[in-house]
């Protein structure tokens, strides 16, 4: 019985060693993998490309995770890119995700400000036709709206919610160095 004992736990500890070096192995992979797509979404940023450039970081971003150490970094090119490509509700879609992600943290804190200062200076109308939303640019029989008193009343709540989580930040940063 001991003998049976003792070789049913040199088994489990052998396939306990060989899954964590197996998962070990496919962390570093998709590890690996990621900082592959986040190098080629970097040279494509580089060169301007931001269309292919949002399509290796989303996928550099689905590889890691939200909660990886990384990620607020590829979220914050990602926003970057919509902007070089002037789809400015794309690049605020993004920068909401981020703040609803992590709120209160230096990340939505950036996330904000990032909408404050892309809502001030975004252009201020946009035309709509067929449900589509052509914001800057002329649509033939598109509805036109002007949109200037709303993107202020945005950009300034979110840069007072910047703000608020800055100065909360900072006082938390105070009271760790006084301790």
């Amino acid at each position: 019985m001991k003998k049976r004992m003792g070789m049913w736990v040199a088994i489990l500890a052998v396939s306990t060693a060989g899954y964590a070096a197996w998962s070990a192995a496919v962390v570093y992979a998709e590890e690996a993998a990621a900082n592959a797509d986040k190098a080629a979404a970097d040279a494509e940023f580089a060169k301007k490309n931001y269309a292919r450039a949002v399509e290796l970081y989303k996928k550099a971003l689905e590889t890691i995770g939200r909660s990886h150490a990384d990620a607020p970094f590829v979220e914050e090119r990602i926003r970057d890119c919509w902007l070089g490509m002037r789809r400015w509700d794309d690049a605020l879609a993004a920068a909401k995700d981020t703040v609803g992600a992590r709120p209160s943290s230096y990340y939505s804190a950036r996330a904000n400000a990032f909408i404050g200062r892309v809502s001030a200076n975004m252009p201020h109308y946009y035309y709509k036709k067929d449900n589509v939303i052509s914001r800057g640019e002329w649509v033939q029989d598109g509805e036109y709206h002007w949109t200037e008193y709303d993107d202020y009343r945005n950009a300034s709540a979110a840069f007072e919610a910047a703000l608020v989580i800055y100065e909360a930040l900072q006082a938390s940063a105070d009271a760790d160095l006084a301790k």
